[in-house]
């Protein structure tokens, strides 16, 4: 094959990067257009209702903190993309286009390093209010509030881990493309956990009403508990889906642009949006109904390889982002494709 036409299968293969990680961007904007338009509520409410007590307090802290970290997380995104670009199709280099992929791939190496972190700094901070609303309500079962605090460790070890493994050596994904399954697993284990025992909250609670009045209406508590649930389910549903796709994703070694991997790319983008929709969707409910939530408490409760065979180039991805690759072998993660 030509030189000419190498040039032209792997312009091809830019293209689907470019056009699949500014995709995910267009995904991942819309979200956090939802989720500054929750976060402004969110912020609204306390200010209206106040900040009396240390749990509210707490709340707007991690209100503020979510949206900061939001934020960061797209102007990193799109940095990444456009410096991706701009090395790949506005520098020209004497080794052609393979060589603007290396340099493009090396350029981005510092976005790589913070990636992980505001996504993973929102998704703790929503597993750990999930967690604390099904803390809130068993307040005196042991058993509960064990199972949440060793979940809540164990969260954060592995994705903590995770992140520093990335940061230690990014360029290095095949040992941390487990950790990031492991770490979305795991996540999803304490969503599941916390939304189950609100959901045996809700049912022994509906059947104790049941007993004490035959009117088939909803209590405030029941629609509290409800809501939790529902949103709960729907998140876990989601969360359950992409962990399929990202483990699906862990064994792709063919091509740093496959379908599977451009699934996981775009999953990712909207489930990251809504890590930071749920816990807000939360907080908004915890600002509308501070009396129910009180009265909830109180409840009694039981105890790759590239298209062409050319020079090595970084081909290892996370997920977040597509890299442009040309080596026989590679890897892809959970937040990128690579050039």
């Amino acid at each position: 094959m030509s030189d000419i036409s190498q040039d032209s299968v792997f312009l091809v293969h830019v293209g689907q990067v470019i056009y699949w990680n500014v995709a995910s961007l267009i995904v991942t904007c819309i979200a956090y257009g939802f989720n500054l338009l929750a976060g402004s509520i969110a912020v609204y409410l306390f200010v209206k209702n106040g900040t009396r007590g240390v749990a509210r307090k707490a709340l707007l802290t991690l209100t503020l903190v979510i949206m900061l970290s939001t934020t960061w997380d797209v102007i990193n995104r799109a940095g990444l993309y456009l410096t991706q670009i701009d090395y790949i199709l506005m520098r020209p280099l004497s080794g052609g286009i393979l060589a603007q992929a290396v340099a493009a791939n090396q350029a981005t190496v510092p976005y790589e390093y913070v990636d992980g972190w505001p996504v993973t700094i929102n998704l703790l901070i929503g597993d750990g209010i999930v967690s604390w609303r099904a803390w809130a309500i068993y307040p005196h079962n042991i058993l509960v509030r064990a199972s949440l605090i060793i979940l809540m460790l164990a969260n954060t070890a592995v994705n903590i881990s995770d992140v520093i493994m990335e940061d230690v050596n990014p360029s290095g994904q095949t040992h941390s493309l487990a950790m990031d399954t492991a770490s979305v697993w795991v996540s999803l284990g304490v969503n599941a956990f916390a939304t189950s025992i609100v959901a045996l909250k809700m049912f022994r609670h509906r059947r104790s009403v049941r007993i004490i009045s035959r009117k088939g209406s909803m209590t405030s508590v029941e629609k509290l508990l409800l809501f939790l649930v529902e949103s709960g389910s729907a998140f876990c549903a989601f969360q359950v889906l992409f962990a399929i796709f990202d483990t699906l994703n862990l064994y792709q070694t063919t091509t740093t642009d496959s379908p599977i991997q451009i699934s996981t790319l775009i999953l990712y983008s909207i489930f990251n949006g809504f890590t930071v929709l749920y816990p807000l969707a939360v907080i908004i409910m915890v600002s509308l109904n501070s009396s129910v939530i009180e009265a909830s408490i109180h409840m009694q409760g039981p105890s790759s390889s590239g298209l062409l065979d050319s020079p090595p180039i970084r081909t290892d991805t996370k997920v977040s982002t597509m890299q442009f690759a040309s080596g026989p072998t590679s890897s892809a993660s959970h937040a990128s494709i690579t050039l």
